[in-house]
């Protein structure tokens, strides 16, 4: 085991290649450094910016002011990291990455001398783990694509799933498929997510529409669950040694570091929502955060054939499982430790899944004929789905 002086030397070389690294990403891209006072001077300039996204995140209008303002406070004590890093996105990796190194604590999982991590500055929707080799460290980077992503697709789930008129969480195919045909609205946003990331690989302007009463709860669950499986399955990644060629040998399947990721992000995100026992929170226990980042991708996936090819049946990767494979490897997993709810959550992911099959019938004859109209994706080498099972 490494000596404390040593894990910090260890740290501060992957910290200094990952910002070598990001310098030259963003060089590629066309991204611009901005130093630590533009950032806060932004922010503070764009205060009302700042509460209405307070508001989209549960803040009433009495609050709203007070949490902006609180908010900035705590960007401001952020630490610095490099000028190509958003403030605001480290904030949050911050928290994510913490909770998730606290559960790996309590579950006594041995972490090497740990991770840094940070934001990447190229296009598309990408979370992903590097080793650095000789010092027992990884990189953990996700785009600010990405976070965007979570952030919107939680919201329109959240309207797509609760019952706003009668105040009812459904998620029979039946309702969600009726409650879509009732309001438009929702297919529409749906579109506005999906074709900005199938064609680009960025976000659409906008904040998108805030959910409120129940959905406003169930959108933050959401997206916790989202983030928590993600930033775990690549510190999953890191902790099983994945991508080191001594550990990688005896792998039968090119497939088999992802899953053994997903069930670590499984198992992760029980330890996560047991961090605070006063909130119960069935999407983290469950394990369905997977289902819900996969199913998302899946359609900017296949939104993105559809524009290419005119199909909707994107041909699989060579180092990533299918969504439903990288899911019934979760239901797998649950069968063999979980005597009693195994069945349970396993029929509670799937039917995540298949929600997401009724999304994509209400917006594929868009993408059809978009496909006929001449649109194509952008040629993207990072593309908008890389973290998928995808060519």
């Amino acid at each position: 085991m490494a000596s404390d002086s040593e894990q910090i030397e260890a740290l501060d070389a992957a910290e200094g290649y990952r910002r070598q690294r990001q310098a030259a990403d963003a060089r590629k891209s066309g991204a611009v450094a901005t130093t630590r006072e533009e950032y806060l001077k932004w922010m503070r300039d764009n205060r009302a910016t700042i509460i209405e996204i307070a508001k989209r995140a549960g803040a009433d209008d009495g609050d709203a002011e007070k949490t902006a303002d609180r908010f900035l406070e705590l960007l401001e004590n952020q630490s610095d990291k490099s000028e190509f890093d958003d403030l605001g996105a480290i904030f949050l990796l911050n928290s994510i990455v913490d909770r998730v190194e606290t559960a790996c604590r309590k579950l006594e999982v041995p972490v090497r001398n740990g991770v840094v991590f940070g934001v990447s500055r190229l296009a598309g929707v990408v979370a992903s783990q590097m080793p650095v080799l000789k010092t027992d460290t990884s990189i953990i980077e996700v785009t600010l694509p990405f976070i965007t992503f979570c952030d919107l697709i939680s919201k329109v789930l959240a309207h797509t799933f609760v019952d706003q008129v009668n105040a009812t969480f459904d998620l029979s195919p039946a309702s969600i498929l009726g409650r879509l045909n009732a309001e438009p609205w929702i297919v529409e946003e749906w579109l506005r997510v999906l074709v900005s990331y199938a064609m680009e690989g960025t976000p659409p302007a906008g904040l998108g529409p805030a959910p409120e009463g129940r959905a406003l709860g169930v959108r933050a669950l959401l997206l916790d669950a989202m983030e928590v499986f993600t930033i775990a399955h690549e510190y999953g990644h890191h902790a099983l040694k994945h991508g080191i060629t001594e550990a990688s040998i005896s792998q039968e399947s090119p497939f088999d570091e992802e899953h053994e990721a997903d069930i670590f992000a499984r198992i992760v995100s029980v330890a996560v929502s047991q961090l605070d026992p006063n909130a119960p929170d069935v999407f983290l226990v469950s394990g369905a955060g997977g289902a819900l980042i996969l199913g998302a991708l899946d359609l900017v996936a296949r939104g993105r054939e559809m524009l290419e090819t005119g199909a909707d049946c994107p041909p699989p990767r060579k180092h990533h499982p299918p969504v439903r494979e990288r899911i019934d490897a979760l239901d797998q997993y649950d069968m063999h430790v979980l005597a009693t709810r195994a069945e349970e959550f396993a029929g509670f992911r799937m039917t995540l899944l298949d929600l997401f099959d009724v999304v994509w019938d209400a917006v594929k004859p868009k993408f059809e004929q978009m496909h006929r109209d001449g649109h194509r994706p952008l040629d993207n080498s990072s593309g908008p789905i890389d973290w998928l099972p995808l060519a």
